[in-house]
């Protein structure tokens, strides 16, 4: 199996881009980045070289994350979520660890 994300990672490394987190999946794998807009451009062209193939897309997004030493509380990430849907903020997508140490989202 090829190492995409290895060499994504290289792209991203060698135009200084930071990444904030990464989700994947069997079908996508998604860097979110701190950068500012002109500096995906270069980013997502050389993507665009490097795999031909690829759907790239780049959407201007925040994260909220929740992190303390044990937030155990069950429902925790269920009630972050419903309550940036009660601030009308539209959820993406939502992930908590197995050690419960954060809830980014």
């Amino acid at each position: 199996m090829d190492d995409y994300d290895a060499d994504i990672i290289k792209t991203l490394k060698s135009h200084d881009v930071r990444v904030i987190m990464t989700a994947s999946n069997a079908n996508t794998i998604t860097h979110y980045l701190a950068a500012a807009p002109e500096a995906i451009v270069p980013v997502v062209k050389a993507l665009e070289e490097d795999f031909p193939t690829a759907n790239i897309a780049t959407r201007k997004v925040s994260i909220v994350s929740a992190i303390g030493s044990a937030p155990n509380l069950q429902s925790l990430a269920a009630i972050a979520a419903q309550a940036l849907a009660d601030a009308c903020i539209e959820v993406l997508g939502a992930h908590q660890l197995m050690r419960n140490v954060d809830i980014p989202s």
